[in-house]
């Protein structure tokens, strides 16, 4: 038995409450200033926690806006977000599956307005394009829309302008747009054709000049002028690609065929976003990438299949390979349907040259992987008819197998009669192609006719013509085919049988007549009376490319004269197809010429439209009501003048417009092409315009396609593919650049001068924006790379890499403000979104509080892509890309899922306590995997807070790697900076962390350099390793691992560990085991836990109970919660094991309280559970809040500046903190707060694969803060007690001095242990009397202790009755001091019988075993101490021994 404490000298009383009352001045200064925050959150007490640290699995972190829900992206869509001044990203709606956003703008002081393709937005209706009014946060549809894709936007404060690949409004009058651009009034919410009818190509781009009197127009277009220098025209015989490169091909006089309206499917896709699609590869738009390239999943064989159901005359399929990630598709054969046949493919041995020796195959073809060939062209046999095809994939380059193209070639070029089937896959981009169009006059019907193979039809247009009708009045019909390339050609009329369509006597003979351009026609009559399906040749002869000027050919079929004689009879004319067939499939005829073109000079991509008088450079004509830029026109600007000089495949994808007059107007063009002048200076992909002065770009320009260009402060802005200028003297671009153009004799350069600080997004990006960052403006690049958003900042030369906040997915389309100079302006981003969050927290983060108002700060370093692997067999596995994004309805969450499943028990017999021989049965779970699911940037899941001298630091650790830092490292705050543990080398996952004296204490799934498992021990005062403590050694066929580690309160030298291990050192210690660090020795608690241990928590007056959450035995009975006594030193179970439904994750106890137990977990159904015991039963106090497929990983109570409502669960001044992967109310969340009642979620976290984040740890700085110590006073009352104190602590000391000497001088009985004795007691009056000095010596010793830091430094204590240390620690047969003694002598040694635990300013806690210097022992109860390191106070003198 312990002996009883004597009564503390009156001194010490005085000054420990004295000293107690300072520290609640500065609490009270906080809780007046917090008082003020309109936060709608509840507010935690900051001040009395200190600094707070967030860690977990996550890769942004932001506070809970009850007014903003976090929002669940659908990566399927485009979505549309705005982005405030603060960096706010608020999302605004979202297409239908499978939408896509291509262009934003906004008007001045108006809606913003959004082009693309999509049927929906916010679930309104619409068609292509749509108004978003920021006001009434609704989406509106722009009349019917628009009947194609919009590509392009610009708007005004009257006007938007749309370009794209479409007619005109949906139900426009035929004829009234001639294509590719519409005018939307905004006053008259209407639309109408531009004064220039239209243009004969997709426009890309529409740029007003910044004088507003000129609209500038790029894309892939052409046009005609009469005002320009003819120059000689020679064929190229090409077909477009993507970097502005031209490229023959086999098959480059066929015309792809649409595979978007067919059934297809492929198998298996990647799970990747934005490549998991094969219609990618139908028509890609840009660059091999993301949104433009089809994936399967990596290391696997696959085939795609495509079925059209009806007849197809084809003569090979395209093929262009992907080099993303150094992927590719090796090995294929192609399977004709319905007969399916293995076709043999011919093709060009030398895939780079089309005229080289044919070659076959068939079982096992070969595609090229050369970045020079963008596609290869494989014929089928002549005269192939097929209703659709099996690409068959069954080799792969690196990775994994993909394609960059995928098209199927018809055995000509053709156009249907039913404009429907004109479809072309790609309009823009590699191996784009033109519409071949078709119009009638008259009355046609359509109708489906038997297709020539079993179950197929074919639409057509009849025809009907009344008996007696005449040539002139009869239904027309008028085909325009697109020719790719020049060539000598033959055309075919294809007509159906009319057996199968029983109206033989209904048929009659049909008039075609052929016109090229620039040539003369030729009229054949087709009689269409045969009985089965004909092709009738109507034409042979050279054609030139529909591209060039003069070319293109048109065909119209009408009755012929006399055909329909019979009054009474309706007779049928019938229309399928026209087919022209070349006479080379690789463009073998060249420099066709057909008539004369006259001085007419073609342009490329480029053309301007004045707004206002003549336009910017005052060199345009007024547009009139009449022009047509479809057509033939005259007077070019110098800026049309421009397209004279541009490749003819041309496509311009940016244009700038700077300057605000005609003799300081610049206009920066930027795409594919090259442009060539007269005297042959050249410039690839960017060129720059001035009034009647062509300048090429340095370096002879940039060597890959430019998809955005903008300007800002003198420089010019390149983003697109290139890698290199043009002359490869500047190398390393990445895909952005920029040209200080205003200055002479300047290079490109790159954007970032390190590799490391580049955005994911370079080479992927699709487009530049500007944005004011409120000290200086930045250039914002969107694009493709999985992180599709990235600032450069022009004043520091670097990407800002927190600017960005956390964005995961491919944007497409950024629209700028109207001022972008503006401060307070909000910019709009849109694509495919995973996961976007306006804070970037990989690292974790800190959290205080400015004027009340919470406040999150990221830690300033980056995860790098690759964290460590498990040291354990039970290492958890990555979850797939299928489960990334997580749904709270429909998906589990990562946090604990597979280990509540291996902490539920299996049956097993009834386990004896283990030895070092005999370990827990194995039916026995003793593993747990890592808390949080794997990520590609690793997690920190655990961290502490520790001060060395005036530098504050982290301890973070867990499953990371962050530049040469692994799984552990010390982070400066002021410096923002890891380091890594000099020495240590952990090996897995660390899952705890705490730091005692100086010492880090690290617990997990690992194993160290020197072979330590689970647990390891710094010095960071010393950096050095501390293998003080022997090492853990695991269960049979484990590793050993710890999942906790918890200092006693009040016992500074009695340190827990908790996991899943067998013994510590030669001591059998199972799953819980106690660490004296004086006494440098384990101990276990009884026989300890059988099982796992995941939670530990103290409770009870002078922590008296340890509570161990988890899953174990107790007497072979399956227990979650078993709590430990330190007095009985037994293991109980509060209430009974059943009690609980299953494993529990994490413990916490109100206070001191034993009688307010908190506990959560997982029962077997996955739902989650949170307890309260309130000291006779269990309830659950749940209701309302978690729900299932919630994880919870911590509880905690924190205190709070604002008291909550009162109830009998949770005191009103504080509240209950859970931590985990949390859903409450549908709402995904990471930290909730709950008073008892009412949950508050508090924290939202994002993983960095953009599902639900977790947060796993919430940690403070002062770890002993009081809930029950928050006082609130008046600033008055501070003010003069501030005073009073200041004044009289003089006084104050000397009053103290003499209430001990007053203290000691009294009669005040001894309490000596009753066992062991030495002698007998005597009685009070042979007691010694103390000396006269002993006053002054009292004084001077107390006030000592007082002003020393070194003494009386330890926390309260325990009860007087605190158990002792036994065995080899006892001190049974010494010899003690009583009163009647003669004492020791001051300066003598003694050593403690008992542990003692100061609990007042001035007293030593000191342990059992302990040897002490006795520097006053005037004193017979007690005695001023010193210990081995300099720590002075006073303790009981029946304490000591000698």
């Amino acid at each position: 038995m312990l002996p009883r404490t004597p009564g503390r000298p009156l001194g010490s009383l005085c000054l420990a409450a004295f000293l107690s009352f300072v520290p609640l001045l500065p609490i009270a200064t906080a809780a007046s200033s917090s008082s003020s925050s309109k936060s709608t959150l509840p507010k935690i007490d900051f001040g009395a926690i200190g600094s707070v640290g967030v860690v977990g699995s996550f890769g942004a972190l932001s506070l809970y806006d009850p007014s903003t829900p976090p929002t669940t992206y659908d990566s399927t869509a485009s979505t549309l977000i705005a982005r405030d001044s603060a960096g706010e990203l608020t999302s605004l709606g979202a297409t239908n599956t499978g939408g896509l956003v291509s262009a934003v703008c906004q008007s001045p002081g108006g809606p913003v307005y959004v082009g693309g393709t999509f049927t929906s937005f916010d679930d309104v209706t619409v068609s292509n394009i749509a108004e978003y009014d920021p006001t009434s946060r609704k989406f509106t549809p722009l009349g019917a829309g628009l009947d194609g894709p919009v590509l392009a936007l610009s708007c005004n404060s009257t006007t938007v302008y749309a370009g794209g690949n479409f007619t005109g409004p949906v139900g426009a009058t035929a004829g009234t747009y001639k294509g590719h651009v519409a005018a939307w009034s905004i006053g008259a919410s209407a639309w109408s054709p531009l004064p220039f009818a239209g243009l004969n190509g997709p426009v890309a781009t529409i740029a007003p000049s910044l004088d507003g009197n000129s609209l500038f127009f790029g894309g892939s277009f052409s046009t005609s002028f009469q005002n320009g220098t003819a120059g000689t025209r020679t064929t190229t015989n090409i077909s477009l690609v993507g970097n502005g490169t031209v490229f023959a091909s086999l098959g480059s006089s066929l015309t792809p065929i649409s595979l978007n309206g067919s059934d297809y499917v492929a198998s298996p896709t990647t799970y990747e976003s934005g490549f998991g699609r094969p219609q990618y590869a139908f028509c890609p738009s840009g660059p091999d990438g993301v949104s433009n390239t089809w994936l399967l999943v990596d290391g696997t064989d696959g085939s795609f299949i495509s079925r059209l159901y009806r007849p197809l005359r084809v003569r090979g399929i395209r093929l262009g390979n992907t080099f993303y990630g150094g992927r590719g598709t090796r090995n294929f054969s192609l399977t004709s349907i319905p007969d399916n046949t293995v076709l043999e493919l011919t093709y060009a041995s030398n895939a780079s040259d089309s005229t080289s020796t044919l070659a076959t195959c068939q079982a096992n073809c070969i595609l090229a992987h050369d970045p020079a060939v963008p596609y290869q062209d494989f014929l089928f046999p002549a005269n192939w008819t097929m209703t659709g095809f099996e690409l068959n994939i069954f080799g792969h380059y690196g990775a994994g197998a993909g394609l960059h193209l995928l098209q199927l070639l018809s055995d000509g070029a053709y156009d249907y009669a039913v404009a429907a089937n004109n479809l072309s896959p790609c309009t823009a981009g590699l191996a784009a192609s033109t519409e071949s169009t078709v119009s009638t006059s008259g009355n046609w019907t359509q109708e489906s006719v038997y297709g020539g193979i079993a179950g197929t039809y074919q639409t057509v247009l009849y025809g009907n013509v009344p008996g007696g009708t005449s040539a002139a009045d009869a239904p027309t019909l008028t085909w325009t085919p697109y020719l790719v390339q020049d060539g000598q050609y033959e055309i075919f009329l294809k007509t159906p049988g009319c057996q199968a369509e029983n109206d033989c006597s209904q048929r009659t003979s049909v008039s075609v007549v052929v016109t090229p351009t620039g040539g003369q026609p030729t009229t054949t009559t087709v009689d269409q009376t045969g009985k089965q399906d004909s092709s009738v040749s109507i034409y042979t002869g050279p054609l030139v490319a529909s591209d060039q000027s003069g070319g293109g050919v048109i065909v119209e079929l009408g009755l012929a004269s006399g055909a329909a004689s019979t009054v009474g009879t309706t007779y049928h004319m019938v229309a399928e197809m026209i087919t022209l067939f070349a006479a080379s499939t690789n463009g073998g005829a060249t420099n066709t010429t057909i008539g004369s073109v006259g001085t007419i000079t073609a342009g490329h991509g480029l053309f301007e439209f004045a707004l206002a008088g003549t336009g910017s450079f005052g060199d345009a004509v007024p547009a009139a009501s009449t022009l047509d830029a479809t057509s033939t026109l005259t007077n070019a600007t110098g800026f049309d003048q421009l397209g004279f000089a541009l490749s003819s495949n041309a496509v311009v994808n940016s244009i700038v417009s700077v300057g605000s007059d005609a003799s300081t107007a610049r206009v920066f063009v930027g795409g594919s092409f090259t442009y060539t002048s007269t005297t042959g200076a050249s410039s690839a992909n960017v060129v720059e315009y001035s009034l009647g002065t062509v300048t090429v770009a340095p370096n002879g320009g940039l060597a890959g396609n430019v998809t955005s260009l903008v300007q800002l402060d003198g420089y010019l802005y390149a983003a697109g593919t290139f890698v290199a200028t043009s002359d490869g003297t500047v190398t390393g671009l990445d895909g952005a650049a920029r040209w200080q153009y205003n200055t002479t004799g300047t290079s490109w350069t790159a954007l970032s001068s390190s590799a490391s600080s580049a955005p994911s997004v370079g080479g992927s990006i699709v487009a530049l924006g500007l944005v004011n960052m409120g000290t200086n403006d930045s250039v914002v690049a969107v694009g493709g790379g999985g992180s599709g958003l990235a600032f450069f900042s022009p004043t520091s030369g670097n990407w800002n890499s927190s600017a960005a906040g956390f964005f995961l997915g491919n944007l497409t389309a950024f629209g700028s403000a109207t001022n972008p100079a503006a401060t307070n302006a909000t910019v709009y981003l849109a694509g495919n979104v995973i996961a976007a969050s306006s804070h970037a927290a990989p690292g974790g983060s800190s959290l205080s509080a400015n004027n009340g108002v919470p406040q999150l700060s990221p830690l300033g370093f980056e995860l790098n892509s690759t964290a460590s692997t498990s040291a354990s067999t039970s290492a958890a596995v990555a979850t797939s890309s299928k489960t990334a994004r997580r749904s709270p309805s429909a998906t589990k969450r990562s946090l604990l899922r597979d280990a509540m499943n291996m902490m539920i028990p299996r049956s097993s017999p009834s386990p004896s306590p283990p030895s070092l021989i005999e370990r827990a049965p194995a039916a026995i779970t003793t593993s747990l995997p890592s808390a949080l699911s794997a990520t590609t940037t690793g997690e920190i899941l655990t961290g502490a807070f520790w001060k060395n001298g005036s530098t504050s630091y982290m301890l973070l650790a867990g499953r990371f790697v962050s530049a040469a830092v692994q799984n552990v490292g010390l982070y400066d705050i002021n410096r923002e900076t890891l380091k890594a543990l000099v020495g240590e080398t952990i090996v897995g996952t660390v899952k705890a962390s705490a730091i005692f004296s100086n010492i880090a204490w690290l617990a997990g799934d690992f194993a160290t350099g020197s072979g330590r498992q689970g647990l390891a021990t710094y010095d960071l005062s010393k950096s050095a390793i501390d293998e003080s403590q022997p090492g853990l050694s695991g269960y049979t066929g484990a590793n050993a691992t710890v999942n906790v580690v918890i200092q006693r309160p009040g016992f500074d030298s009695t340190i827990v560990v908790a996991g899943a291990f067998a013994s510590a050192g030669s001591l059998a210690c199972q799953s819980i085991c106690s660490w004296d660090t004086k006494a440098l020795q384990w101990s276990s608690l009884g026989s300890g836990l059988q099982g796992v241990v995941g939670s530990l928590a103290f409770t009870g007056s002078n922590s008296q109970y340890l509570l161990a959450a988890g899953s174990f035995l107790i007497n072979s009975t399956t227990t979650y919660l078993a709590q430990w006594n330190y007095q009985n030193a037994t293991w109980t179970i509060p209430g009974q094991a059943s009690d609980l439904p299953g494993p529990a994750t994490a413990v916490s106890a109100d206070g001191t309280d034993d009688a307010k137990i908190f506990v959560a977990g997982t029962s077997g159904a996955s739902a989650p559970y949170l307890y309260h015991w309130n000291g006779t039963t269990w309830a659950s106090i749940n209701s309302g809040g978690l729900e299932t497929g919630s994880g919870v990983q911590q509880l905690v109570f924190v205190p709070l500046t604002t008291d909550h409502s009162s109830n009998d669960v949770i005191e009103k001044d504080r509240m209950l903190l859970v931590a985990g992967d949390l859903t409450i109310n549908e709402t995904s969340t990471s930290t909730a707060l709950f008073d008892g009642e009412t949950w508050y979620p508090y924290l939202v976290s994002t993983s960095a694969l953009g599902g639900a984040g977790v947060v796993s740890q919430f940690f403070y700085s002062i770890t002993d803060f009081s809930l029950a110590g928050r006082h609130h006073l008046s600033v008055g009352i501070v003010i003069l007690i501030s005073i009073a104190i200041a004044l009289g602590v003089v006084f104050l000391l000397v009053l103290i001095g003499l209430l001990i000497a007053l203290a000691r001088r009294s009669d005040e009985p001894a309490y000596p242990p009753s066992q062991p004795r030495l002698r007998t007691d005597q009685s009070d009056d042979l007691r010694p009397k103390h000396h006269p000095t002993a006053l002054l010596e009292a004084v001077g010793a107390a006030t000592a202790v007082m002003l020393d830091k070194k003494g009386g430094d330890e926390k309260r204590g325990p009860p007087a009755d605190h158990d002792s240390i036994a065995g080899p620690m006892s001190f049974d047969g010494a010899t003690s001091w009583d009163d009647g003694d003669a004492g020791p002598e001051t300066g003598g040694v003694a050593r403690a019988r008992y542990s003692f635990h100061g609990e007042h300013v001035g007293e030593l806690s000191v342990s059992a075993g302990e040897d002490l210097v006795i520097l006053e022992a005037s004193d017979a109860n007690w005695y001023l101490v010193a210990n081995s390191i300099g720590q002075r106070g006073l303790m009981p003198a029946s304490y000591l021994a000698g």
